[in-house]
């Protein structure tokens, strides 16, 4: 795969890097991918090489750099309201005639809502989204994050390249202080711009639980035009992420999320 390198500023001064997958040819159609937390973006290359041979150009960023140390702001947040939004204007900006699409995997899908920018994106495909509430389901991820956190600055020690995205100790008391909220963020930011949203979201879930999910996170989302569909082993991560034990499945979901986008 063929990819440009970049680097741009968000609204409040941070630089962040970009980089943008090129298609083998050219679909007018550039992606947005907002991964998962403390996922690193070698987890995706099996679905950048897939959308690229597809003629779709696809832009990944570095999140590290986004937000700034202001303790009373939600890195979170920041992130979504900074460095979404920078990436969106950058790619709405360079490329004016593409159609432009968003895809956002597990936790992620909660914050796109909160990106002033998020009205030039035309679709959205969320990756069995979730949201972080007052539930015993929100305490136990926000715990496998801890475990995460610790994980990946324990074999970062060992490894000089390859280094795995450490999850910050402010990013899990967000989330903590979300999932203390019946609704989570939505109850923190109510009036944000996920209600405007009026496009189509196709929600790819992988089981009943991933479903209810979905459809409680999407119940957020008012105006929006929803799909549902179900795709056997979609995403699949090893609990112990030094174990590269990673895959997603090319022959259903990702031929679903391609259908989708193109019709």
């Amino acid at each position: 795969m063929k990819s440009i390198q970049r680097k741009i500023s968000t609204r409040n001064g941070r630089i962040i890097g970009i980089s943008e997958t090129i298609p083998l040819f050219k679909r007018q159609m550039t992606l947005v991918l907002c991964k998962e937390i403390g996922y690193p973006i070698s987890f995706y290359t099996p679905m950048l090489q897939f959308l690229t041979q597809h003629g779709i150009r696809v832009i990944t960023f570095d999140d590290r750099n986004t937000v700034r140390q202001h303790q009373d702001q939600s890195p979170l947040y920041e992130w979504a309201t900074q460095g979404l939004d920078a990436i969106i204007l950058f790619a709405h900006q360079q490329y004016p005639q593409d159609e432009l699409l968003l895809l956002a995997h597990g936790g992620s899908a909660q914050f796109v809502g909160l990106s002033p920018a998020i009205s030039f994106i035309h679709k959205m495909v969320f990756f069995n989204g979730n949201m972080t509430q007052r539930s015993l389901e929100s305490w136990f991820n926000i715990v496998k994050y801890g475990l995460k956190k610790w994980q990946y600055s324990f074999l970062n020690l060992f490894s000089k390249e390859n280094k795995r995205p450490v999850i910050k100790k402010r990013i899990i008391s967000s989330l903590f202080k979300w999932s203390l909220k019946t609704n989570g963020l939505f109850d923190l930011f109510p009036d944000s711009n996920f209600r405007k949203i009026k496009i189509p979201i196709l929600a790819l879930y992988t089981n009943t639980k991933n479903l209810g999910t979905s459809k409680r996170l999407l119940s957020f989302f008012p105006s929006a035009n929803l799909h549902f569909q179900k795709s056997n082993q979609l995403v699949y991560q090893s609990f112990f992420p030094g174990i590269e034990n990673n895959k997603i499945c090319p022959e259903q979901g990702f031929q679903q999320m391609l259908n989708f986008l193109l019709n």
